[in-house]
This record gives C-alpha cells, sequence and structure tokens, in this order.
C-alpha cells in the first residue's frame, strides 16, 4: 500500500484563484444581463446532432450575423474561425435550415 499525493498543478503557484472567482462572477453576470437562451427536448441523439449541424450551417451563411470588431477570433491561425466568426470549423458552411417542415 502507498499513500498517493494529490496532483499539484505547476501553473497553480502562479493563479490568483480569488481573481480568478471575481472575473468568472462578472462573466456570468453579463451573460445573464445580455444574453438570451433558448432550450428544447430533443429525444433522439441523431435528430439533435442534425439540428446542431443545421444551427451553425445557418449561422455560418448568414449575411447579417457578424463578430464585432475587436473579436479575440480575428488573431486566430484558423482562416475558417476568422472568417466565420464562430468559434469552431465543424459543420460551418454546410446545409442551413430552410423554411420546409
Amino acid at each position: 500500500m502507498y499513500l498517493e499525493l494529490p496532483r499539484v498543478d505547476r501553473k497553480e503557484s502562479v493563479i490568483d484563484f480569488d481573481y480568478q472567482a471575481t472575473i468568472e462572477k462578472r462573466v456570468s453576470a453579463y451573460i445573464q444581463k445580455n444574453f438570451s437562451f433558448a432550450v428544447f427536448q430533443v429525444e433522439e441523439k441523431a435528430r439533435r446532432l442534425h439540428i446542431e449541424s443545421r444551427l451553425i450551417a445557418t449561422v455560418s451563411w448568414c449575411q447579417v450575423c457578424s463578430h464585432s470588431p475587436n473579436w479575440l477570433g480575428l488573431h486566430l491561425p484558423k482562416e475558417k474561425i476568422r472568417e466565420s466568426g464562430l468559434w469552431l470549423v465543424n459543420q460551418l458552411y454546410k446545409t442551413p435550415f430552410d423554411e420546409t417542415p
């Protein structure tokens, strides 16, 4: 039998956990005040993935949707992220939703 010591993160000595908690609270408050969300239940995984793919594609094709001029994603090396304004590359510019049921 041996004593297992807790894993020590090498960055732990340079992280200000109190400051991090303060920033997380500020970000959460900002999101709660400035964003709205819609949630709906989809039982089947295949259907959820289909809807997710179509949502991402729809936003990526949107001509009036845009990131802010100082969006951090503009500094990323991935061209698809810079051009789409979305923090992902999968499902971009694929088949969007249409008006048919």
